[in-house]
């Protein structure tokens, strides 16, 4: 079976025209997420991306579900 998502992972393999935008993004972003979920107990976070935000908010949250939907993103990570 093919699953389109795949065909996105280079974005995710760390030598990609928009690391940098990247980065800036994913410093804004878990904050704001945080933010706005004040003191709820559990997130759920779709998808894995560069595993940046997976980090922040597994250490914030009781429980911290992640759901990605691309098979050859899940290796990247430990």
């Amino acid at each position: 079976m093919n699953n389109t998502l795949d065909t996105y992972v280079v974005a995710y393999q760390g030598d990609n025209l928009y690391d940098f935008d990247n980065e800036i993004l994913l410093t804004w972003y878990p904050q704001r997420i945080l933010q706005h979920a004040g003191s709820a107990g559990s997130l759920l976070e779709l998808g894995l991306g560069h595993g940046y935000t997976t980090d922040i908010f597994s250490r914030q949250f009781a429980r911290h579900v992640v759901l990605e939907g691309s098979p050859a993103v899940i290796p990247h990570f430990p």
